[in-house]
């Protein structure tokens, strides 16, 4: 997969082409907060987070010390929490944490491990044999030493704790973390559906007009990507507390994008116009920007080339294109120098997604 854009969490390795399903459900919610949770207490996970202190103040006053013992377990293999968004979908869509914690408890410890923690974790996705991540599931000293000595692995440490201990007393560590933070903290997720909802029916219209790619590129606002053959399908599921990142990762062969809920579906107001659309029109709104967009309708153009072009201040076209950028209207492509180019599809989706929203029920 190749992946341009802002704010983005990685957690695949290679990927392909494409059935769409957008799906809501405050279960991924809850493993979207473990992620947030214990990557912040990380010092050297280095992200911020919409939801901002107040959130992380709120889990702590709300945790008790117990709970707050088990997340600490998990400082340094964080990205645990992104796997299990994608094995728990793999379970069912309709997964509720009670469902997830019972199937955990009663399934093969070691293929849960070597699914979650060998697999499952991105950064130890290698060309390495899969007996490997099974040995190393199992609990093998020597396959323990391989998977986390791969220079792939920036959690080797965390990882090797969890491998360390007996499978059973993992997978038991990991659904115990679950059903206290989802009794102490969580509480199924309260008023989380309404809003999760909101913005999955948005992106179900969507994808009635859209093709696959690009409705994963409006979703995320500006994820791009590449798809292979090895994969036949894409999930999209609406994250609040991982605002504004993006979080990837997979489901046997589909790939699963967590996706910032837009704005305006944290709020109740049915009458509260898309974000991307007021951004899309606030962009076009100016002649210089309009200009701007002429020139990139000619092919891919470097900063430097566009602003000898205009003649204006490379600071000011820089602004510009920020603007247009943010508005989804321009890709920004990293290679030798950065590139920026026109987002056609989005530019003929503009018009198509206002009447979309003034004759919307």
């Amino acid at each position: 997969m190749t992946i341009t854009g802002p704010k983005v969490k990685d957690f695949t390795g290679p990927s392909g082409r494409i059935s769409v399903e957008v799906i809501a459900n405050p279960t991924f919610e809850l493993l979207n907060s473990l992620f947030v949770w214990t990557a912040h207490q990380n010092p050297e996970y280095d992200a911020e987070y919409a939801v901002g202190e107040t959130w992380f103040q709120g889990v702590e006053a709300a945790a008790s010390p117990r709970l707050r013992g088990l997340l600490e377990r998990f400082v340094g293999v964080e990205d645990l929490w992104i796997g299990l968004v994608g094995y728990g979908l793999g379970v069912s869509p309709d997964l509720t944490p009670e469902a997830l914690v019972d199937h955990l408890r009663t399934a093969d410890a070691v293929e849960v491990r070597r699914d979650l923690i060998v697999v499952g974790c991105a950064h130890c996705k290698t060309d390495a044999p899969d007996d490997l991540a099974l040995r190393a599931a199992r609990g093998e000293a020597a396959a323990i030493a391989m998977v986390t000595a791969l220079e792939e692995c920036k959690m080797s440490k965390g990882i090797g704790r969890l491998l360390e201990m007996e499978p059973a007393d993992t997978v038991a560590l990991i659904a115990d973390t679950v059903e206290a933070f989802d009794r102490e903290v969580f509480h199924g997720g309260g008023g989380v559906s309404e809003v999760l909802e909101r913005d999955a029916a948005h992106k179900r219209q969507l994808a009635r007009t859209m093709e696959p790619a690009q409705l994963v590129e409006v979703a995320t606002n500006g994820v791009t990507f590449t798809m292979l053959p090895d994969v036949d399908g894409i999930v999209l599921i609406p994250a609040i507390v991982t605002r504004p990142w993006v979080t990837i990762t997979e489901t046997g062969r589909r790939r699963v994008f967590c996706y910032p809920v837009a704005e305006e579906h944290l709020l109740a107001d049915p009458d509260a116009p898309p974000s991307y659309l007021v951004a899309a029109y606030r962009a076009l709104g100016d002649e210089r920007r309009l200009r701007l967009l002429r020139i990139l309708s000619e092919g891919p153009i470097s900063l430097a080339e566009v602003t000898e072009r205009v003649g204006i201040a490379k600071s000011t076209v820089h602004h510009h294109l920020s603007i247009l950028r943010q508005a989804g209207l321009v890709r920004i492509t990293v290679g030798a120098d950065k590139e920026y180019s026109l987002r056609r599809d989005v530019v003929t989706e503009v018009g198509r997604m206002l009447a979309g929203f003034l004759t919307e029920k």
